[in-house]
């Protein structure tokens, strides 16, 4: 199966970029469905996102709080605090309940009650060490699969092991549950290196940024923000596509989420400009 190429995508639209905040634009091209938003300045440092079919949440670096989103625009309707200033790296939706991850490895359990947010309860992983980025929590609930920043013990070595890790909510237990082929995305990035090499030179460790499940087909996807990729694993982490993201158009991917449309959105920070989003429509059956 193949995913959406963002890359020649991306080449299309590059001239049809809005500036204005909170503004969307269409490529004028024969994918006009294809939209690129520039978020408000407050959010400079996106870094988690989620869209319901009623809610579009995000949150961001450093601040303990959720930003509820016009499904419109994308501008900032509501501020809601949930906790303390920290570095909080993704934010995902389940019955109800919100879950919201911290680099240190602290999950945030809360429930949105009137116009506030409740904390219900914090679970603490494991592995702090490798910084957790993305979050996705099963339809039960019973489980969440996480994916870090780095490698275990801080590697810095290419082929270092990396996993999506499986943590119990009930047992409150955290083990290693799907292997991700780095060797084969390693290959992918040497060529990426000599197509972009002011953008891979500044450093050489996969740095992956978020996690999204496809419940259709089982499949699992990883963002990573250096170099700027999206991959694509079968349920059991068999490489099944690697599709490179212009770092002109998204210069640091941080978060992605399906819309409630079944297409995907994915986030950037901002590096020399605004904050971005790029929504691609569903992908075909």
């Amino acid at each position: 199966m193949k995913c959406l190429n963002i890359i020649q995508i991306c080449l299309l639209i590059l001239l049809n970029i809005c500036t204005a905040c909170g503004q969307s634009s269409q490529s004028k091209t024969d994918s006009p469905d294809i939209k690129v938003i520039n978020l408000e300045q407050e959010l400079l440092e996106i870094s988690g996102l989620v869209v319901t079919d009623s809610l579009i949440i995000a949150v961001q670096d450093e601040a303990g709080m959720l930003y509820s989103l016009s499904d419109k625009d994308w501008s900032i309707l509501d501020r809601l605090d949930f906790g303390l200033p920290g570095d909080y790296e993704a934010i995902c939706i389940r019955n109800g309940k919100i879950y919201v991850v911290d680099s240190r490895g602290i999950i945030y359990e809360l429930k949105k009650h009137n116009d506030e947010i409740i904390l219900i309860n914090m679970y603490a992983l494991n592995y702090p060490e490798v910084e957790y980025e993305g979050i996705w929590v099963e339809e039960s609930g019973e489980y969440a699969y996480l994916v870090g920043r780095k490698a275990q013990n801080n590697s810095k070595l290419a082929y270092s092991e990396r996993y999506i890790h499986l943590y119990s909510f009930e047992n409150l237990t955290e083990e290693k549950s799907i292997r991700i082929p780095v060797e084969k995305i390693w290959t992918f990035y040497v060529e990426m290196e000599r197509r972009y090499p002011l953008v891979t030179a500044i450093g050489s460790e996969l740095r992956f940024s978020d996690l999204l499940h496809d419940d259709d087909s089982g499949n699992w996807f990883i963002l990573c923000s250096r170099p700027a990729l999206l991959i694509e694993l079968n349920s059991g982490g068999a490489l099944e596509d690697i599709i490179e993201i212009d770092p002109s158009i998204l210069p640091q991917p941080e978060a992605m989420t399906w819309t409630s449309d079944g297409g995907l959105a994915v986030a950037s920070e901002g590096v020399l400009g605004p904050a971005r989003i790029i929504i691609f429509p569903p992908r075909k059956k």
